[in-house]
C-alpha cells in the first residue's frame, strides 16, 4: 500500500487556493528579482565609471556584525568641481573594507593615509556620486536571481493547476 504521507498530490486543494498562491509567490519573485535587479544594475553601471585620484581626508575604523571594517572620506576634483565622498562601494550591502582581523583593518588605515590619495570612480551623469571598488556579482546577486527563478516556476505551477481544475 502506497504511503500518502510524501504524496504530493493537490486533489483536495480548492481553486481558488492555488490562484492565491500562484499571485502570492509570483509577487516575492517580483520583489526578489527587483532587490537582485537594483544590485546587478548599480554593480554593472558603476563598472564603466571614470577613475579620478582622491585625497583621504580620514578613515575610521569601527566594529560591524563580527569585522572590522574601515569608512574612508575622500575629496576629489572633476571638471574644476570639488565633491566629498565617503561611500565605498555601489553596493549598499557587503563587506568591502571590511575585515575579521582589527589589526588587519587598523593597518589598512594607517596606510591609506599614509599615501594620501586613493583611486576614486565617479559617475559621469553625477560626479557627486563616487565609489572606491568596483563591484563584482557576489552570492546575494545569485541568490536574488535564484529565488526570483524558483518563484516563478512555483507561480507557474500553481497557475496551471489553477485553470485544470478550474475548467
Amino acid at each position: 500500500m502506497p504511503s500518502t504521507l510524501f504524496t504530493l498530490s493537490d486533489a483536495h486543494v480548492a481553486p481558488s487556493t492555488h490562484r492565491k498562491g500562484a499571485w502570492f509567490i509570483g509577487a516575492c519573485g517580483l520583489i526578489a528579482l527587483l532587490l537582485g535587479g537594483i544590485r546587478i544594475h548599480g554593480k554593472a553601471d558603476a563598472s564603466t565609471w571614470p577613475e579620478v585620484r582622491a585625497r583621504v581626508h580620514s578613515v575610521e575604523v569601527y566594529h560591524r556584525n563580527g569585522r572590522w571594517c574601515n569608512l574612508v572620506s575622500y575629496r576629489y576634483a572633476v571638471d574644476g568641481k570639488r565633491y566629498a565622498s565617503r561611500r565605498m562601494a555601489s553596493s549598499l550591502i557587503g563587506t568591502n573594507g571590511c575585515h575579521k582581523n582589527e589589526v588587519a583593518v587598523r593597518r589598512h588605515a594607517k596606510r591609506l593615509l599614509r599615501a594620501g590619495f586613493v583611486r576614486a570612480y565617479y559617475d559621469p551623469d553625477a560626479p557627486e556620486h563616487a565609489i572606491l571598488v568596483k563591484d563584482r556579482w557576489d552570492v546575494l546577486d545569485y541568490f536574488a536571481l535564484g529565488v526570483a527563478a524558483w518563484c516563478a516556476l512555483m507561480a507557474c505551477r500553481e497557475w496551471h493547476c489553477y485553470r485544470r481544475k478550474s475548467t
